[in-house]
């Protein structure tokens, strides 16, 4: 990857980090060119940095994790990382990427709603132990692959005082959350907040 210091975009590579272009100069450049059909991302990654600084100071006591689907870029990941973010996985790979370039374990959440069980273990075995779960079938499955595992309630918050509506699918109800963190901890297993 090389980073260009020019001020015009002549010859765009996707390999490479434009500074001091602005945004649209770039996006007009990339359409211009007929031969460029690859997907792109385009990015100012001064507002990546400025939101991550605006999450920590309105919400100072909430850890956050970039979740790697919403934007599985290198350069991306290197930078939340640098700028001592976790990481939100959902599989084996996911986490093979953020320890290759140097994210520590207790830095990454494994947060995938139906995880394989080879893929908890293989996580217990690399260090990373958060995990979220949803449901009494989800917990069991994380007690028998990972026991040491630090868990994340998954609750889903009602439909009409969502912004935006991502259905039923995952996360419990605020009424099985109780009975959720009753069976974690009979079950002798630690659930150390809520998503």
């Amino acid at each position: 990857m090389n980073i260009n210091m020019e001020t015009s975009v002549s010859n765009f590579s996707s390999e490479e980090i434009y500074l001091d272009v602005t945004m649209n100069e770039l996006a007009c450049k990339v359409t211009e060119d007929k031969k460029f059909e690859d997907p792109l991302l385009i990015a100012d990654l001064r507002e990546v940095v400025a939101r991550l600084l605006l999450w920590r100071e309105l919400l100072p006591g909430v850890e956050t994790f970039f979740a790697m689907k919403s934007c599985d870029n290198d350069v991306v990941r290197r930078l939340m990382a640098t700028l001592g973010s976790g990481f939100d996985s959902a599989s084996k790979q996911e986490i093979q990427k953020l320890l290759e370039i140097g994210v520590k374990p207790t830095k990454i959440i494994f947060a995938h709603p139906v995880k394989f069980r080879t893929h908890i273990k293989f996580a217990a075995s690399v260090g990373v132990h958060l995990m979220t779960f949803d449901c009494v079938e989800e917990l069991l499955k994380i007690q028998e692959c990972d026991p040491e595992a630090r868990l994340v309630l998954r609750i889903r918050p009602p439909l009409e005082s969502s912004l935006y509506h991502l259905g039923e699918k995952f996360g419990c109800s605020p009424d099985e959350a109780c009975r959720l963190v009753q069976k974690a901890r009979g079950l002798k297993m630690i659930v150390v907040g809520i998503s």
